[in-house]
């Protein structure tokens, strides 16, 4: 069975500050496996959306860049 993460950004409103929590799925109240710590805070009002076979869309989008 494959690892399943869930990834969140969260918002820590006494320092004004934002970091990527990554989290098993199996085990969310495990707390986060990592912290991303960010340059700036995330603002409330961005959020993210799954879109079904994206990961084609960026091997088709690859194919077209020129070989290094």
């Amino acid at each position: 069975m494959s690892a399943v993460y869930v990834c969140t950004y969260v918002y820590d409103s006494e320092t004004h500050t934002s970091f990527l929590a990554i989290l098993d799925a199996g085990n969310l109240s495990a707390g986060p496996l990592a912290e991303v710590q960010l340059p700036s805070h995330v603002p409330y009002s961005f959020h993210g959306e799954w879109v079904p076979g994206a990961v084609d869309v960026l091997r088709l989008a690859r194919s077209d860049w020129p070989s290094t």
